[in-house]
């Protein structure tokens, strides 16, 4: 994760503009976890997520992501639009962590971290290592699926023409 970030990409504008859609419709921006176990991979992605306008949360185990998805059942005001995960996380999978997100209808999106893929519904793939672009390509894919998820709980005082 070295690529120096770059807004001339299609996929860059894309993700930007998806972005913007999404703090329109929802009167903020998106709100990501970044549960990485590994300080350095875990500080240059949530960098990553960041420059490009989202709202995040760094967390070092599954653990974690677990409370932070009960606090986001329980408070809509601490809403979970994305969750980017190493797959060696402990002591609990990154994918159960994911899939437990996924249950309580907190968070669609999903990216996880691996060198291998993985076929799991609502979980996009991506190398730890990937450039910039692969990496946007990714998050973009994720939260493209989570906008056409509309059954996602929203707090009615985030909801679009709710103010």
């Amino acid at each position: 994760m070295s690529a120096a970030l770059s807004s001339d990409t299609p996929v860059t504008d894309a993700l930007t503009h998806a972005l913007v859609a999404f703090s329109l419709r929802f009167r903020r921006p998106p709100r990501a976890l970044v549960v990485v176990a590994d300080r350095e991979l875990r500080r240059e992605t949530a960098r990553r997520l960041t420059a490009r306008g989202l709202h995040v949360v760094e967390l070092a185990e599954t653990t974690a992501l677990h409370a932070e998805v009960l606090r986001s059942r329980e408070d809509p005001t601490r809403p979970l639009d994305l969750v980017v995960a190493a797959r060696d996380l402990r002591p609990i999978s990154a994918l159960h962590a994911i899939g437990f997100a996924q249950a309580q209808r907190v968070c669609a999106a999903a990216v996880l971290l691996t060198e291998e893929f993985v076929e799991e519904p609502g979980v996009y793939c991506c190398q730890p290592d990937a450039e910039v672009v692969a990496f946007e390509r990714t998050v973009l894919r994720a939260l493209q699926r989570m906008f056409s998820r509309p059954q996602l709980r929203v707090a009615p005082s985030l909801a679009p023409g709710s103010r």
